[in-house]
Order: structure tokens, then sequence, then C-alpha cells
């Protein structure tokens, strides 16, 4: 079969999991999919998830597997999918960490072809995309997961900053331009001078 016969799409996708992310402790991690026909992803909350995104191809029936790292994954192996015409879905699964520390979780994406006999024919797979998920050994005290949030606040606090700064600005120009107004308006309503007179 020619991958010229699979009607494939260019999609964006994500894969999300919720931090922090504790040894023993399973987590549902989503593998999100959607065709730039079909609009845009969701945009994901910062401070409560972590994501990373890829560029694939979409096609009506998919195959995605989560593996790699000290994790156990339910499901294991691969996963299918009929995404209909839409070419957009999702998959979850849940996984558990087993070891502390910084593991990589990878994820690969096979567009399949479905047979007259309803076999499938796999299309050649993305090669295996990395993301990096911290585990913690425990569940983070309040004070930890305060600091955390602190960190991770730095790039938006840069924002906001310039944000405020722009707000003032406008603010002053505003003030400024209401103060020349008024004086060309009282300058309008005084009566002529007098020739002659200081």
């Amino acid at each position: 079969m020619s991958p010229a016969i699979l009607q494939r799409e260019a999609a964006s996708s994500e894969l999300s999991w919720p931090k922090p992310l504790v040894v023993g402790t399973p987590a549902t991690f989503i593998y999100e999919i959607v065709a730039e026909s079909q609009g845009e992803l969701r945009q994901l909350k910062p401070f409560e998830e972590g994501s990373g995104n890829l560029r694939v191809q979409a096609s009506r029936y998919m195959e995605v597997t989560l593996g790699g790292g000290p994790f156990k994954f339910d499901p294991a192996g691969p996963v299918r999918k009929d995404l209909g015409t839409s070419n957009s879905g999702s998959w979850s699964w849940n996984v558990t960490p087993q070891e502390p520390g910084e593991h990589a979780v990878s994820v690969i994406v096979t567009n399949l072809h479905r047979e007259a006999d309803g076999s499938f024919t796999p299309m050649p797979a993305t090669r295996p995309e990395r993301f990096l998920v911290k585990v913690s050994a425990r569940e983070m005290t309040r004070n930890e997961a305060f600091r955390a949030w602190l960190a991770d606040w730095d790039s938006t606090t840069a924002i906001l900053t310039k944000l405020v700064g722009s707000l003032a600005a406008l603010i002053a120009a505003f003030i400024g331009l209401k103060n020349v107004i008024r004086r060309l308006m009282r300058d309008e309503d005084a009566p002529p001078a007098a020739k002659g007179t200081k």
C-alpha cells in the first residue's frame, strides 16, 4: 500500500500531566491531537500542569504509545483510536512513578490505514518524542509547593510587570492629554485682552 493513499492532515498535539508527580501515586497523563482544520489546542494552566507540544500528521485511525522511565502505564502498549472525520482526539493513561528524580516519558504516534478486511497497516511511526518529568519522593509540604509555585511565577511576573508599566504610561498620557484640553478650553473662554493693556 502506498502512503499516499492514507489521508493525513497536519495537526498540533500536546502531552499534559499534573504537577507535582509523587512516587507511588497514580496521575493522569493526557495526549491530545487537534487537526489544523479543527482549530487550536486549549491553553494549559502552566502552574497546574506540565506539558509538551509536537507537530504530527493526523489521520482517521491512529495509535499512540506512552512509555519510558521508571513508570507503570495503564493501559500499557499502543492504544488505537478511530478519530472519525475530525482527525482530532485524546488518549489518557494512569501513570504511576516508581522512582524520584527527573525522567523521560516518550510518545510514539502512528498513523494506521484500515484495510478492506478490517486489519490495520501501520505507516512509519513518528520518532519517539521525549518529555522530561519531575517526580518527588513524597508529597510536597505547603511551604515546598509554594516555593515551587513561586519559581514558576518568575516568567509570569515579568509579563505582569510590563503590563502594569504599560498601563501606568497610558494613564499618565491620558492625564496629560486631559490637562492640555482643559487649558485650551480655558484659553478659548477667556475674554480677549484689550489693546494697549497688559
